[in-house]
């Protein structure tokens, strides 16, 4: 990963940055140039703070948290919200791919981070954003420029050691697709951003119910890697 240069993070909602928050936190001490895009701002959520919000109340509230996280994992440049329908995100793909790629050459993108195949919890969102920032990175557009493309996963070792940790609290969270160790090929020391992450995932009070802050406390305790597959040019050519 180019650690100077600009980095552009593509996710579907607010608080899916917390897969690589140790990531954004190690990288934001050296880069003031992260920018970290949502797609939707997920008012069809529900609100699990306990105050009812919905719809445009509970997209609002968690576009505030994003803010706090990010702030809380040292990014500089305020998230971008793009505001497509949370429930039909599907349907905005066109839509999605004009403004990634308007994106890209404004602030002279050279590193993308976005979704595995699998999404890791393979939510259909998460899918759709890493096969659409996939295919902005692939196009004509951007066949000639130096950037480069990385999907955020966790391997099997880390997800064996996040779902065994949840079977021993009797929590139902359950890491749903897995990568194999070998097919991983860049990774991150994140051992001495913990602090940042357990902050981070806290600010997102309309998601994550205490249980599962405390879960994602004790699992980052031992957690000192996050991991990435970065595809090369080679492979972005024979895909097209």
């Amino acid at each position: 990963m180019k650690l100077d240069k600009p980095i552009l993070v593509a996710l579907a909602h607010p608080d899916d940055e917390t897969w690589l928050s140790g990531t954004l936190s190690f990288l934001s001490r050296e880069n003031s140039n992260i920018y970290v895009l949502y797609a939707t701002s997920g008012g069809a959520g529900k609100d699990r703070s306990g105050l009812g919000r919905h719809k445009e109340y509970l997209a609002f509230a968690r576009e505030q948290e994003t803010i706090k996280a990010l702030k809380q994992l040292g990014v500089h440049q305020a998230p971008i919200y793009l505001k497509l329908d949370d429930k039909n995100l599907e349907l905005f793909a066109k839509d999605f791919k004009i403004k990634l790629s308007a994106i890209i050459e404004e602030y002279q993108i050279e590193n993308i981070i976005s979704f595995d195949p699998y999404g890791i919890t393979q939510h259909k969102d998460h899918i759709f954003i890493g096969q659409q920032a996939k295919q902005v990175w692939q196009s004509e557009k951007f066949k000639y420029k130096a950037i480069d493309f990385y999907q955020v996963v966790i391997s099997d070792t880390r997800a064996s050691s996040a779902n065994n940790l949840a079977k021993k609290r009797e929590h139902p969270f359950r890491i749903k697709h897995a990568t194999n160790s070998n097919k991983i090929n860049t990774r991150v020391n994140v051992a001495d951003q913990q602090i940042n992450r357990v902050l981070a995932f806290a600010s997102y009070r309309t998601q994550f119910p205490p249980s599962l802050m405390a879960l994602w406390q004790e699992f980052t305790e031992f957690d000192q890697y996050e991991e990435f597959i970065k595809l090369s040019n080679n492979l972005r050519k024979l895909n097209r």
